[in-house]
């Protein structure tokens, strides 16, 4: 048992999955800062987006009787959400890790490493569940106002529930690396995982909303044909679905308390099964994996020729960066999908929302404001300003450029091209998938929204500042902290405390600007010049600064 958790700590610090900060030393302190931000920054966030909406649906349900049905229906929600996530998981930490080669060695039992690798998993589930499934308990316990007993259970449960879809999703990747070569393609697994893993999120997010326009008698049917069929599959495939959801809903009963035990059995049970398919599976699968295959094929006159041409290296960059943005699954699901899901989170709402809450009815309110008079043009404005830098900050491309380069970064210092250019290329990619974003939404608002023409083309002027004025910002980020060192994409997007930088620094940007509009009130047309000019000169100033130490900074990092 020690050992196991010796290597269970080597393997969640030693490979950077619990580092958020830079691999500078020198920033370490200010990193942790950024750290605490960036955790605490997230974790309120969901918890309130979904406490909300468990304090909303306890309402809907309790007017018709089911409110017992919400316990089934979020740890249902929330074993799915580690089922799915947790394949993810495990193929990147079992088997594409880069300590698989330094472990197999060891001598240590196979239990031993496959066990501390499915704690460490384990561990990220933590983070699901208690997002998608501790708010919603939390919230069901106090308004029906559950004593103590309740919360403790409901405590033993968050600790129990992830063990079995975890050990499930497990037992699979390894008979799938195995016996088959699909899992052995990593970047086409998780690609098929991650886009499956967001619509499930999407879905249940969207059919939450959808509760909203329906009347009680709709949302009794919904919830009691709906939470039936999510419980039927998820007790079949984690039979402890069952055990947790009745352990919370008869809490401080002696029936709650057998299913507690029920609960601790089957999980203890699964993880026996995944200890031994380890031993049989695990070891197979994973030797050689490191090893590369090519496919030798003739080339043809034309692929002859083309090989010897030369081209525009800043566009190469260019190209390389898209490539590797739209081939890394981590990368693709971060960085370029969101941009499209924006006008999903819009549009939604509104396509869900019934009469009283419909795309002509949103369109009627907001010509009906534009015709109101300056001021209230002149706050909408400001409004488009702020969401447009915070779309192009949230995608974090410009903000991970160097950090996903990782240990191949040492390749931009001997590439015959200057560091302004590469890092000019670079930039560029952020601007084009924001601008893709932003262009969705314009599109949008002309065709959905029905907003007039002269409004329009002050948006496309408030346009370029906005969305490069982010860009520069979190490339300077990332290059004053890159985050070089990682053993998995995940490391150099999803816990790169530069986006939050990022973010951050552009909101801050916006909020003053839109201050400075709103105390000085100088009119439509000096707002609108404001709001368009500025954004452009910091960018400017930020270009040139870029343009005259890049390469005093570029050569400081080291890889």
């Amino acid at each position: 048992m020690a050992n196991l958790l010796r290597l269970t700590r080597v393997l969640l610090f030693g490979n950077g999955y619990a580092g958020l900060g830079s691999d500078a030393r020198r920033k370490r302190r200010f990193s942790g800062i950024g750290n605490v931000l960036l955790f605490s920054f997230l974790a309120i966030y969901f918890i309130a987006a979904i406490g909300a909406s468990a304090w909303g649906l306890y309402g809907m349900l309790s007017a018709v009787g089911l409110e017992a049905a919400m316990v089934g229906l979020f740890v249902s929600a929330g074993v799915l959400a580690v089922f799915v996530f947790g394949m993810m998981y495990v193929i990147s930490i079992f088997y594409f890790a880069n300590d698989i080669e330094r472990l197999l060695p060891l001598p240590m039992l196979p239990e031993q490493i496959i066990g501390a690798k499915f704690l460490v998993t384990l561990i990220y589930e933590y983070v699901f569940v208690g997002v998608i499934v501790l708010p919603a308990l939390a919230v069901y316990g106090y308004r029906s106002g559950a004593d103590f007993i309740y919360y403790l259970t409901m405590v033993l449960v968050f600790l129990l529930l992830p063990v079995i879809p975890l050990a499930v999703a497990a037992i699979i990747i390894m008979l799938l690396m195995r016996f088959t070569r699909f899992g052995r393609n990593r970047d086409r697994f998780n690609m098929v995982a991650s886009i499956l893993a967001l619509a499930l999120g999407l879905g249940f997010s969207f059919g939450m909303q959808s509760l909203t326009a329906s009347t009680t008698t709709d949302i009794g049917q919904l919830i009691t044909q709906g939470s039936e069929r999510i419980a039927q599959i998820t007790t079949t495939a984690f039979p402890g679905t069952i055990f947790a959801t009745r352990a919370l809903a008869d809490s401080g009963t002696s029936a709650g308390l057998a299913n507690l035990a029920l609960l601790f059995l089957a999980a203890a049970v699964a993880v026996v099964l995944l200890l031994a398919a380890g031993r049989l599976l695990y070891f197979k699968g994973v030797i050689g994996l490191t090893s590369s295959t090519a496919v030798r094929r003739r080339l043809t006159k034309a692929e002859l020729e083309g090989t010897g041409r030369s081209g525009s290296p800043m566009l190469a960059v260019f190209v390389k960066d898209i490539r590797v943005l739209l081939r890394t699954p981590i990368f693709f699901i971060n960085c370029v999908l969101l941009n499209f899901l924006w006008p999903l989170f819009i549009i939604v709402p509104f396509v869900t929302g019934g009469e009283d809450f419909s795309l002509d009815t949103l369109a009627n309110i907001v010509n009906s404001l534009l015709q109101a008079g300056d001021e209230l043009i002149v706050l909408s404005l400001v409004v488009v300003f702020a969401f447009t830098v915070f779309l192009s900050a949230t995608n974090g491309i410009s903000a991970s450029a160097l950090s996903r380069e990782g240990r191949q970064f040492y390749i931009m210092k001997i590439l015959p091209i200057s560091y302004a250019r590469q890092a000019a290329a670079k930039i560029s990619v952020g601007i084009l998938f924001s601008f893709i974003g932003w262009l969705m939404l314009f599109l949008m608002g002309a065709f959905l929204f029905k907003l007039p023409l002269w409004y329009l083309l002050a948006v496309a002027l408030i346009m370029p500042g906005a969305v490069l004025l982010p860009n520069l910002l979190g490339f300077f980020f990332d290059l004053l902290w890159p985050k070089l060192h990682w053993d998995n994409e995940q490391t150099a997007v999803k816990r790169n405390v530069n986006v939050l930088y990022c973010m951050l620094s552009s909101l801050l940007v916006a909020i003053l600007l839109g201050v400075l509009v709103y105390f000085l009130n100088p009119g439509y047309e000096i707002s609108l010049f404001i709001l368009v000019a500025m954004p452009l000169l910091i960018s400017a100033a930020l270009i040139l600064y870029l343009r005259r130490n890049a390469a005093r900074l570029f050569s400081g990092l080291q890889d």
